[in-house]
């Protein structure tokens, strides 16, 4: 399918036809990735380690979306880290990136905006790991450093009263020595 999608989308001269040739290229590519993915998911796969420019990967995948949203929902991006390369599986991050986007669409029913940004961050070293405390959940120590900042906001329509009743005011980490 692959083959003869980009084989046509090299000898098409109409605009049109060739837009939609590359559509199913893509839409090809976009099925391998998730067979890859389901597969990786259930441990027959195996994981890909690669590096990937996330302000591309958003700019890809925004363009998906815009298609598949609500119309009435806007999507903008605010892509101001200069470097934003991770090392991480292609197909997970571009999953995760879709999941997360997905998930405010919800929110907003009637319309808004959903908001993709990224800049870099710099992590100092915090008081509490100089002092050799850390909270007790956490997995892992983080060094100091320059970081990405990967940030998904949607302004849409406000939680109602039932669902802020829902949610758990309790601190959800400690620290401790």
């Amino acid at each position: 399918m692959l083959g003869y999608a980009g084989l046509l989308e090299t000898r098409l001269k109409d605009p049109d036809l060739k837009r939609f040739a590359s559509s199913i290229v893509r839409a090809a590519n976009r099925s391998g990735e998730l067979t890859r993915n389901l597969l990786t998911f259930s441990h027959q796969g195996h994981f890909e380690s690669a590096s990937i420019d996330f302000n591309d990967l958003i700019g890809e995948r925004t363009e998906i979306l815009s298609r598949s949203l609500d119309e009435r929902i806007t999507i903008t991006q605010s892509l101001r880290a200069d470097n934003a390369v991770v090392k991480g599986d292609p197909g997970t991050l571009q999953n995760a990136l879709v999941n997360l986007a997905f998930n405010p669409r919800d929110a907003m029913p009637d319309g808004g905006i959903l908001e993709f940004s990224t800049d870099v961050m710099e992590l100092p070293l915090s008081a509490a790991a100089e002092s050799g405390h850390r909270p007790v959940e956490a997995p892992l120590e983080v060094p100091a450093g320059s970081y990405l900042h990967i940030a998904i906001r949607d302004i849409g329509t406000v939680m109602s009263d039932a669902v802020k009743a829902r949610i758990s005011t309790k601190p959800s980490m400690s620290c401790g020595k």
